[in-house]
């Protein structure tokens, strides 16, 4: 593909984004969401180099046992304090480049899985460019085929500043390893290019990626001789990639959707996976890395209190779990953060004006 035909190419993607109002995100990170792949990730990584666990989700608000959970939502500030964590605990600079090798093609959820039944690597790498925000992209990835091979660039950071570097070096290692995947064998680039001064553990990058490395580049690309975009994948089938292409358009804007949701709906959804640990204003406070004075004016923006939102949170989730009879009023009671079962039927009378359970059934 020449340069010509590239650059149509890439109008042609933008035309379809905005055709499809997937707008690149915008706005502060806690208000983008994210996926929990590269999370887990950092966790397996903690395993092998014998870092708590609990260290790298400091200041996220999510438990070690619910990352695996496929109904954990996550926001863009939670995954990079992660990044950040990691970075301090390891006392590894380049430390992206081992989280960017767990990074498999699969890591990318339903987009992941649509790009191993493409047609091709090249088409494979246009989903990116059409679902970056589905995928838990921060940059901009471009493919380009040239004289003997082919090269993928990444650009347009849409991150912290300060994990720019981490998250460079995780991408592309990430990007080398989802080449392989499509093509079905270990490949790996002819050159490397970074655009950042020579860093002190150079060597590191050399290493990784198996070939030389140049700095001060212009732009951050993988230069591949092995390959030229041409290959299809070996599970590659038209019908298929255009029924899963298809859910991934809708799923990019429900993401797109997404971004900027109320504030309050996002406490609230905090809230309620551990009422316990969240009927104080100073925990979620904490766990959303707010004071509380920002918390309460943040709130206060949404038009609610935190007794409010506590309130709601409570009552829809005293409503779910009644529905266990498993449960005793007591039991449901300490679930949802109360100190003895006579406040639960108090608040419950008072939100719906009846009692949660007979009375044989509350004692029981």
């Amino acid at each position: 593909m020449d340069s010509r035909s590239q650059r149509n190419q890439s109008r042609a993607e933008r035309s379809l984004r905005s055709a499809l109002g997937l707008a690149r995100p915008a706005g502060r990170q806690e208000d983008i969401p994210a996926t929990v792949h590269a999370i887990a990730v950092a966790l397996d990584e903690c395993r092998v180099r014998h870092i708590d666990g609990a260290a790298l989700l400091e200041g996220t608000g999510l438990g070690a046992d619910e990352v695996a959970s496929p109904n954990l939502h996550v926001n863009r500030g939670q995954e990079q304090r992660c990044f950040r964590n990691l970075l301090r605990c390891s006392g590894v600079p380049s430390i992206g480049l081992s989280i960017g090798a767990r990074l498999h093609v699969s890591t990318l959820g339903l987009a992941g899985y649509a790009m191993l039944i493409s047609g091709s690597v090249m088409q494979a790498f246009r989903c990116m460019g059409q679902f970056p925000l589905f995928m838990g992209l921060y940059f901009d990835v471009r493919i380009d085929a040239h004289a003997g091979g082919m090269s993928v660039t990444i650009g347009r950071y849409n991150g912290e500043p300060d994990l720019e570097v981490f998250q460079a070096d995780m991408c592309l290692s990430s990007l080398r390893l989802i080449v392989s995947d499509l093509v079905g064998k270990p490949v790996w680039p002819e050159q490397v290019q970074l655009a950042r001064r020579t860093p002190r553990n150079a060597a590191d990058y050399a290493r990784h990626f198996g070939c030389p490395v140049v700095f001060n580049a212009a732009d951050n690309r993988l230069v591949f001789t092995s390959v030229d975009g041409t290959e299809a994948p070996r599970l590659a089938n038209e019908v298929s990639f255009n029924a899963l292409h298809g859910q991934c358009e809708v799923l990019e804007r429900q993401w797109a959707a997404s971004v900027g949701t109320r504030f309050a709906d996002r406490a609230k959804e905090l809230m309620a996976r551990d009422l316990v640990r969240f009927k104080s204003m100073t925990a979620l406070a904490g766990a959303l890395h707010l004071t509380e004075r920002t918390l309460r004016r943040r709130l206060d923006k949404d038009g609610i209190t935190f007794q409010s939102l506590l309130d709601d949170v409570r009552r829809d989730e005293a409503v779910r779990l009644l529905d266990d009879h498993a449960l005793t009023v007591a039991a449901i009671a300490e679930r949802l953060g109360y100190s003895e079962p006579r406040s639960f039927r108090h608040a419950y009378r008072r939100w719906t004006g009846k009692t949660p359970r007979s009375e044989s059934d509350a004692d029981a």
